[in-house]
C-alpha cells in the first residue's frame, strides 16, 4: 500500500516494493510519482519523475509534468505541462510550458518555451525562448534559440535557423553548422542549401540539392 514519504521501486530480481524516499523527494498525496533521487523539494502537483536527477527542481507552482531517464526535466520549477522523455530531455527548462522533448538532449537549452515540440537526438538544443517549433529528426533545429513557428523534418533539417520565424525544412536543408540563417517565412526542401545566410528574407523557396546555395537576401 501506497505510504507517504515513500517510493516504489523495483529490485534486480524483478520484485517490486516501498522503500523511504530518498533526501529531497517524496510522496505528498498530491498525485506526484517520484522514484528515488527524482522529484523537488516542493513536488508540486500530479507530476511524474522517473530516474536519478529527473524534476529535481519541481516546486508547488508546477503542474502536470513527465520526465523520465537521468536529469530529464531537471531544472523545471514552476513549469506545467511538459513531457520529456529521454537522457537529459528538456534539461534547462525552467518556466517553459507544454513542450514536448523526446530522445537524448531534445530540447535540451529550452528556458522559457513554451508548445514546442523535439523528437529525437539533440532536437531543438539550442531553444531558449522560441515558440511552437516542430523538430523531428537527429539535431533537427538545432541552433534555434528564439525562432518561433519553424517545422524542421528530416536529419539535421533547419540546424542553422538561430532566430527565424515561420520556415519549413524537409531533408538535409539549412545545415551547415558554420552559417547561421535569420530569415523568415522560407521553405527548404532536398539535401543543400547549406551555405544558406540570410536576414529578413520573405517568401524563399528552394527545392532539390544545392538548391539556393548561395543566396543571401532572397525574394520578397
Amino acid at each position: 500500500t501506497a505510504t507517504d514519504n515513500y517510493v516504489l521501486t523495483v529490485d534486480s530480481n524483478g520484485e517490486a516494493g516501498w522503500e523511504a524516499a530518498s533526501s529531497g523527494t517524496s510522496s505528498d498525496g498530491n498525485g506526484n510519482i517520484f522514484s528515488a533521487g527524482a522529484g523537488g523539494d516542493g513536488n508540486g502537483t500530479y507530476n511524474t519523475s522517473i530516474g536519478d536527477q529527473s524534476g529535481n527542481a519541481l516546486t508547488n507552482g508546477s503542474s502536470y509534468n513527465v520526465s523520465l531517464g537521468y536529469a530529464a526535466g531537471k531544472s523545471m520549477t514552476s513549469a506545467d505541462f511538459n513531457v520529456c522523455l529521454g537522457l537529459s530531455a528538456g534539461r534547462n527548462i525552467t518556466t517553459g510550458s507544454d513542450n514536448l522533448a523526446l530522445g537524448r538532449y531534445a530540447l535540451y537549452g529550452t528556458v522559457t518555451s513554451a508548445y514546442n515540440i523535439g523528437l529525437g537526438y539533440s532536437t531543438l538544443y539550442y531553444l531558449s525562448s522560441g515558440q511552437d517549433n516542430v523538430a523531428i529528426g537527429q539535431e533537427a533545429g538545432y541552433r534555434t534559440t528564439t525562432g518561433n513557428y519553424n517545422v524542421c523534418i528530416g536529419r539535421k533539417a533547419g540546424k542553422q535557423i538561430v532566430d527565424g520565424d515561420n520556415n519549413i525544412c524537409i531533408g538535409k536543408a539549412l545545415y551547415h553548422s558554420s552559417n547561421s540563417f535569420n530569415g523568415d517565412n522560407g521553405i527548404f526542401i532536398g539535401a543543400g542549401c547549406y551555405n544558406y545566410v540570410a536576414t529578413g528574407t520573405i517568401t524563399n523557396i528552394a527545392i532539390s540539392s544545392q538548391a539556393a546555395e548561395s543566396c543571401t537576401t532572397g525574394v520578397e
